[in-house]
């Protein structure tokens, strides 16, 4: 018992505090909310999918529900609520990876298609070139 008391003691402190998001940077907000963003400004668009709802935080690191810790930008709290930006960078840069890879997707595709019914006088094949 004497263990557990002291690892959640060290767990909150250097004023850990839990951070729920009522609203979006983005947003139009009232000053009683919590607010979690993320610090890179191409990331605005994306705040909501790339930040987590609820994080632990103190003034360098947040941590998720599932363990994922992100470094703390800025950090603004009183005793009613926190305003928390943190990087993104890393799960902003897996969006855009994963935008590019289904484009390219999406190109492959339209272009087998467009082959694949095109009338077969337009597809030069390889035994129409040996009869030219």
């Amino acid at each position: 018992m004497l263990l557990l008391l002291l690892v959640a003691a060290h767990a909150f402190e250097n004023d850990t505090r839990f951070v729920h998001r009522h609203a979006c940077f983005g947003d139009s907000h009232n000053e009683t909310y919590d607010t979690i963003g993320c610090a890179e400004r191409e990331a605005t668009l994306f705040e909501h999918t790339l930040t987590p709802a609820m994080l632990w935080c103190n003034t360098t690191h947040c941590k998720s529900r599932f363990g994922d810790a992100l470094d703390v930008h800025t950090i603004d709290c009183d005793a009613r609520r926190c305003r928390v930006l943190v990087h993104c960078v890393a799960q902003f840069s897996a969006l855009k990876s994963a935008f590019a890879l289904t484009i390219v997707a999406l190109i492959m595709l339209v272009t087998a298609i467009a082959y694949t019914n095109a009338p077969p006088s337009l597809i030069l094949r390889h035994d129409n070139l040996k009869t030219l």
